[in-house]
C-alpha cells in the first residue's frame, strides 16, 4: 500500500563498507532519518558489516546507543542522536543527558553527533528555536548542543540540514551545527571537513577546515576556492553577531577569539 507520494530508500552494497575502512573511519553515526529504511534487518546487517571492518558505531535506540574507542591511549566515547524512528532520540532531553553523563564517566573525551534541524538552502541560518520540517519536530539544535556540552560532551558535530551551518565555542567546547553534504550540488555541494584539536580535558585548542566541493557528476574534491570557509565565516557573523568565541581565517584556521 502506498502511503506517501515520494519515498527515499537508500541501501548500499555491503562490500562498499571497505571503502570507509580504507578511508580511515574509526566511527560512524547510525542516527539519521534513513537508518530504519530497511527495518531491524537492515540495521542488523549494517552493524554486522561495520563489526567486520572494525568500525565503531552508535545511535540506534535500545540496541547500539553508545560506543567507546581507545586510540593512542585516549578513550573516546561516541553518542549519536536524531529525532527519527529507531534512533536515540534528540528530543528526549532526560535520556540524552543521562547517556552523555554515563559515557563521560567511562571515557576521556566524549564526541556527540546529531542529525537535526530543517533541510535545504533555506535552512542555512540557525533559528535558535525548534525546527519543524515536513511536520516533524527536528529539534532545537542550539539548545540540544549546549545541553550536550553541559552534560559532558567535549565536541559536538551536527548534520542533517543538507547545508553547512555556523559553528561556535560554548564553554570551551567546539560545536558544528551542520557539516553540509558530500553527495549533492550547489549550496548543498560544499562541505567542511573539520580537524579539531582539544586538550586532555576536551577543551578546544585549535582547528582547521578542509574545504570540499562537488560539481556536476564528479565526486567530492578539495575546493581551491575555499567556498565553504567563506560561507562559514559569513554564517558565524550573521547568526552570532555578538561573537561565537571563534575566529576563522580565510585559509580555514580556527582559533579562539
Amino acid at each position: 500500500m502506498q502511503t506517501t507520494k515520494i519515498c527515499y530508500a537508500f541501501r548500499t552494497p555491503s562490500a562498499y563498507g571497505q571503502y570507509l575502512a580504507d578511508a580511515g573511519f574509526d566511527y560512524l553515526s547510525l542516527a539519521n532519518n534513513h537508518s530504519n529504511g530497511f527495518g531491524a534487518q537492515g540495521i542488523t546487517a549494517t552493524a554486522g558489516n561495520l563489526d567486520e571492518l572494525n568500525i565503531k558505531y552508535s545511535g540506534i535506540e535500545n540496541r547500539f546507543e553508545t560506543a567507546i574507542l581507545k586510540k593512542n591511549g585516549v578513550r573516546y566515547g561516541f553518542v549519536s542522536f536524531a529525532p527519527n524512528l529507531a534512533a536515540v532520540k534528540l528530543n528526549d532531553y532526560a535520556k540524552f543527558k543521562k547517556l552523555i553523563r554515563k559515557t563521560k564517566q567511562k571515557t576521556d573525551i566524549v564526541i556527540v553527533m546529531f542529525h537535526g534541524g530543517a533541510e535545504g538552502k533555506q535552512a542555512e541560518h540557525l533559528p535558535f528555536d525548534t525546527e519543524i520540517f515536513y511536520g516533524e519536530n527536528r529539534g532545537n539544535v542550539v539548545e540540544f548542543a549546549r545541553l550536550a556540552v553541559d552534560s559532558g560532551a567535549d565536541v559536538v558535530f551536527g548534520q542533517g540540514a543538507h547545508v553547512t551551518r555556523a559553528v561556535e565555542l560554548y564553554r570551551d567546547r567546539f560545536i558544528s551545527y551542520s557539516g553540509g553534504n558530500f553527495a549533492t550540488y550547489g549550496i548543498s555541494g560544499i562541505a567542511p571537513i573539520f580537524k579539531i584539536i582539544t586538550d586532555k580535558q576536551g577543551r578546544f585548542v585549535s582547528g582547521n577546515i578542509i574545504p570540499i566541493t562537488q560539481v556536476g557528476d564528479k565526486t567530492p574534491k578539495i575546493d581551491p576556492e575555499k567556498t565553504v570557509i567563506e560561507r562559514i565565516i559569513y554564517l558565524n557573523h550573521s547568526d552570532f553577531p555578538n561573537g561565537n568565541g571563534l575566529d576563522i581565517s580565510p585559509g580555514g584556521d580556527i582559533t579562539r577569539r
